[in-house]
């Protein structure tokens, strides 16, 4: 077999696929949030970042919080050193304005490599929205626990009527 261009290309090609493979394999990466949240009501958005790397790496968690198409802020965490096989969890609070749907979406930056990037969502309802909705939850649980006393009562009452 004669070296061409051609052959050097196409072996190229191969190193840069592999190689793509294995910097895709060594870490594990997702992002997380409440599914639900209150306007004005600081929401969490976590990236869960694990160091499958043989060394440590410095690692820090940047992305983008969008309302609709519009991007309504950025972050950056402090960058941390993450041991071989160690996991860490980063976190960015962020405080939303509006009612409706935010998406986060963010990578984590480690040893001047990134992780593919991977969003998530968090609907934002009115302030007086969830409260109803937990009020009545509390107010069908307290009814549920009465009927169980009362049925206990009866029940207790027919064993000595019984007797």
């Amino acid at each position: 077999m004669s070296i061409t261009i051609k052959n050097v290309l196409i072996l190229a090609s191969v190193f840069f696929v592999l190689g793509n493979v294995y910097a895709a394999s060594d870490y594990s990466f997702d992002i997380s949030n409440e599914e639900w949240t209150t306007i004005n009501e600081e929401m969490t958005v976590y990236g869960f970042f694990s160091n499958l790397e043989d060394k440590s790496v410095n690692a820090s968690f940047k992305g983008d919080i969008y309302f609709g198409a519009e991007r309504v802020g950025e972050f950056q965490t402090n960058s941390v050193l993450v041991s071989p096989g160690e996991n860490f969890t980063f976190g960015y609070t962020f405080t939303p304005k509006n009612i409706g749907t935010y998406y986060a979406k963010g990578f984590v930056v480690y040893d001047n490599k990134l992780t593919e990037t991977q969003d998530s969502s968090f609907n934002t309802l009115s302030e007086n929205t969830i409260v109803p909705f937990a009020t009545g939850f509390a107010v069908i649980a307290l009814g549920i626990v009465v009927v169980g006393v009362l049925a206990l009562k009866v029940f207790i009452n027919k064993r000595e009527v019984e007797k």
